[in-house]
């Protein structure tokens, strides 16, 4: 089932939110408790456009963003890892194609299922330009959004 959005205004700002930028992962849900990445992993979502581009803190994944959620099917490079990274890498792509309602306020970011936060992300103050650690380390930063499904 696909939702379609109609865009909100951000609560703290009064504008309208822009999705386009670099985002932090800074939790996620894993089982029924909310947990931080693994250090020095660096999890990330960047939104250009229609083009959703990040890293799991082990291999990159790309696809489209259209405007609805869940996401479609993501490309992911396939590099194997320490086992608490590839649990990592499975718990948040599942919840990046399971998540059903985006929302932000001021520089966070939530993506929810059911009212259930299923992934936290911080707004990136650096962005994801030249000053961004190597792509081989999987690494980056993050930016904001708010939405609501009807």
């Amino acid at each position: 089932m696909r939702y379609w959005f109609r865009r909100i205004l951000d609560e703290m700002s009064g504008r309208w939110p822009n999705p386009d930028g670099v985002w932090v992962i800074t939790g996620f849900r894993s089982d029924l408790d909310m947990v931080t990445p693994v250090s020095g992993s660096e999890p990330m979502i960047e939104i250009d456009g229609t083009k959703l581009s990040g890293s799991t803190g082990l291999n990159r994944f790309g696809g489209e963003f259209d405007g609805t959620l869940p996401l479609g099917p993501l490309a992911t490079t396939r590099m194997s890892g320490a086992p608490e990274l590839m649990e990592q890498e499975n718990r948040l792509l599942h919840h990046l194609q399971s998540a059903e309602t985006i929302t932000v306020r001021g520089d966070g970011m939530s993506l929810m299922n059911d009212r259930l936060v299923l992934v936290k992300l911080q707004r990136s103050k650096a962005g994801w330009g030249l000053d961004r650690p190597s792509d081989a380390a999987g690494r980056g930063g993050s930016q904001a959004l708010l939405f609501a499904y009807s």
